[in-house]
């Protein structure tokens, strides 16, 4: 996944998300509006809903409590 990565939506969800960037560009483009898209795959930050994996594991910690694990616990991400 790079900055040159072609759109290839395939739900309704990731369809919104290339549209919206679409639409940003064509403003850039008809307008000159200075513009930054990013393209974050998981990020994370101060206004995030609590129950989401980076505060959840934060606040269980802070708790003592058992720490949730998804599937067999092989997965990765990347955060932001």
């Amino acid at each position: 996944f790079t900055e040159n990565t072609p759109y290839a939506p395939n739900s309704p969800y990731s369809a919104s998300k290339a549209a919206s960037d679409h639409l940003v560009r064509a403003y850039h483009h008809t307008y000159g509006l200075e513009v930054t898209t990013s393209n974050c795959s998981n990020n994370y930050g101060p206004y995030h809903f609590p129950e989401k994996l980076i505060p959840l594991i934060i606040t269980n910690i802070l708790h003592n409590r058992a720490l949730p694990i998804y599937g067999d616990g092989q997965q990765i991400r990347d955060w932001l």
